[in-house]
């Protein structure tokens, strides 16, 4: 009896474990599996904003660019096909430089009721019903406006103070929203309608949650993250029903273990005692064991949901560098608001072009630095590691441990600056943009690994100025868009920043102007302006270190200037001479039958190119082109000789060898025979 009540108590503790050591492994893995969901969640939804902030700043960029230079194209107000090939022209150039694949530019004119591409002019009905499906009567244009359908998304918004022009900018609906995660989908919400929602309630009880994503000018922007109910039973399957199984299994073995190793020795023990001392010895070993093995399991389990917990703290932490979020977040896991810090930012750069295997390489690098000094390593942009340590590093020691990996992880280069000043968890985003900034100059310390505020005190006059790599380049691209404000900034920022903050004087100065110097002298040629501004150029060289720094500044400016409008007429007259030559062959030849052959074999090109060349120019084939000039000019020469010519002698003036040819043109453009406008029976 005493035996069967053993057996019981023995059955009762392997089901008490076996019951906890489900719910221990289920819970946590199940805590471990959200925390990872919510992590994804966030990525995303941050991934949303910057893509959607970027393509708000676009547009700016590109009503920018067309305000300063719309005027140019208004001086040909007079000829509207004029007007509207060099407003095509300027909208496929600022296309060509500016905008990337899947998105256009176009160009609403409202007096004219016409959106304007860089190839075509459509209506402005057959833009809004056909492409958009909007009613476009019913439709009010306001400062901005949001249109999309099923492929992309289109942002309406006024050309500076302008009344005749709106700024249209198309995105495919892939870039606007820039994921791959196939179980969200996006809507937008402008003027108080759901743009491809007809019904919210329905959609939030069905799809899952929609976030009030963000606010633009009335217009809201929603991504929904639909409920992924397979996976989600996946993971439910996964923590909750599979471990069912294997536990039972085990602590089955487990019970039928503990009848042979510990029960049956027991009853023997009732009966001789003496025999079974070194049993009760080997039960207390087992349990032991069990105790042991179960301790590891729940050390695997607290380690992956620490791991989780950091992840989400890093993403906190990643969104508040980058001005996505608010450090009040962070308040949480720094709750000494006033905690001295120490901050920090590495440089990664790689020779491989493999972007897989450059981003396993930065995540092995955060890894190691975050375990050797126990400090918070957050991948910020793609080479980019910012770190926070709540210790202070000794800077030997972590430029050993940067050297042995660079040693380790070969195709690599590493560089840090490191702050010797303590900060607040509050300073992040301002520091880590001052600290990119300084980042800048490890060109200038090619035989460091880690750089300081000693170091940049340290460096020695030639080093002390400011001047970005990518100016150049800049430069180059907004002067060729004739861009002189942009350029200007340009240059004024790297003034403001050498004359004004660092306060150059000396040699630092007289390198610091060398250097403006010589990016003039590459720009120009790059234009191939040397024989036009050489003159000026030479002097402005020779006079650079004896002018003031307030003189210095203002010739460069001018050098500029020339730069611009030298350019400017360059290619103007390319256009404008090529337009004239077009013409004056149709006016000098239009009373005789001429051909696309003759034609391109008087400007020089092939009959093909020719063809395109006018089209592009003119906006229609040569043929519709000389047709109208035709007729035109058939209507001018009737109004000269009222009542003195025939239809017949009227065409053959105007180079048709066929009156009935003549005849069916007119109509075309007309929309009635010759006979009826002019009012003459007679053919």
């Amino acid at each position: 009896m005493k035996n069967n009540t053993l057996r019981k108590k023995i059955l009762k503790c392997t089901v008490f474990l076996a019951i906890f050591t489900y719910l221990l492994i289920s819970l946590n893995g199940y805590r471990a599996y959200v925390y990872s969901e919510k992590e994804k969640r966030e990525m995303l939804i941050t991934e949303q904003k910057l893509s959607i902030n970027n393509k708000f700043k676009g547009i700016e960029k590109y009503i920018y660019i067309l305000n300063s230079r719309i005027k140019e194209v208004e001086k040909y107000n007079e000829s509207y096909p004029i007007f509207l090939l060099k407003l095509q022209k300027l909208i496929k150039d600022i296309s060509v430089l500016n905008i990337e694949q899947g998105i256009s530019l176009n160009v609403l004119n409202i007096e004219k009721n016409q959106v304007i591409t860089s190839s075509q002019t459509l209506p402005k009905d057959y833009f809004f019903e056909e492409i958009f499906n909007v009613d476009p009567n019913n439709f009010k244009l306001n400062e901005v406006n949001i249109l999309a359908d099923n492929s992309e998304i289109a942002i309406i918004k006024s050309l500076g103070n302008s009344q005749k022009y709106k700024v249209i900018l198309r995105i495919a609906k892939n870039l606007f929203f820039k994921t791959s995660r196939e179980e969200s989908s996006f809507f937008i919400k402008s003027k108080g309608k759901w743009i491809g929602l007809e019904d919210k309630e329905f959609k939030e009880k069905n799809e899952g949650i929609i976030l009030d994503y963000r606010e633009f000018d009335n217009t809201k922007f929603l991504l929904v993250l639909k409920r992924n109910f397979s996976k989600e039973m996946m993971g439910i399957f996964s923590w909750f029903i599979l471990p069912i199984i294997p536990i039972l299994v085990i602590y089955l073995g487990i019970y039928k273990l503990i009848l042979k190793v510990f029960y049956n020795p027991l009853k023997k023990i009732v009966q001789i005692s003496n025999k079974n001392a070194s049993e009760d010895i080997n039960i207390i070993d087992y349990l032991e064991n069990t105790y042991f093995e179960i301790e590891k399991r729940n050390t695997f389990l607290s380690e992956q949901l620490k791991k989780s917990e950091e992840n989400l703290k890093e993403a906190i932490i990643r969104k508040v560098i980058l001005g996505l979020g608010r450090v009040e977040d962070l308040y949480e896991y720094y709750p000494d608001k006033n905690k001295k810090l120490q901050f920090g930012i590495i440089s990664i750069t790689s020779y491989e072009e493999n972007i897989e295997d450059f981003l396993y390489k930065i995540s092995k690098i955060a890894i190691t630095l975050k375990s050797t000094f126990e400090m918070e390593v957050i991948p910020v942009n793609n080479g980019e590691l910012f770190f926070i340590n709540k210790n202070s590093i000794i800077k030997e020691e972590l430029e050993g441990k940067i050297l042995d990996l660079e040693n380790e992880i070969q195709g690599i280069n590493i560089f840090c600056f490191r702050s010797l000043k303590d900060y607040r968890i509050i300073d992040l985003e301002n520091k880590y943009k001052e600290f990119s900034k300084n980042i800048n100059y490890k060109e200038k310390f090619i035989a460091k690994v880690i750089i300081d505020e000693d170091d940049l005190k340290k460096l020695n006059s030639k080093y002390s100025y400011y001047y970005p790599v990518d100016i150049e380049q800049k430069s180059f691209l907004r002067i060729n868009n004739l861009n002189l404000q942009g350029v200007l900034i340009l240059f004024d920022d790297l003034f403001q920043e050498n004359y004004v903050k660092r306060r150059l004087e000396g040699e630092s100065l007289a390198r610091f102007k060398k250097s403006v110097v010589n990016s003039l002298d590459r720009i120009i040629m790059q234009f191939e302006l040397s024989y036009l501004i050489e003159k000026d150029f030479k002097l402005f060289f020779e006079k650079r270190d004896t002018l003031s720094s307030g003189e210095f500044k203002k010739q460069t400016f001018q050098i500029l200037e020339k730069i611009v409008q030298k350019v400017k007429i360059i290619k103007g007259n390319n256009d404008d001479s090529i337009e004239m030559k077009m013409k004056k062959f149709i006016e000098d030849n239009y009373s005789r039958e001429i051909s696309l052959n003759e034609f391109a074999e008087y400007l020089g090109f092939t009959p093909q190119y020719a063809s395109n060349l006018f089209k592009k120019i003119n906006g229609e084939n040569f043929n519709i082109f000389v047709n109208r000039y035709r007729i035109k000019k058939s209507i001018e020469i009737f109004n000269e000789n009222k009542s003195q010519l025939k239809i017949k002698e009227l065409a053959e003036k105007v180079g048709y060898t066929s009156s009935i040819t003549y005849i069916n043109n007119f109509k075309k453009i007309h929309k009635t025979s010759p006979g009826k406008y002019f009012g003459v029976l007679d053919i």
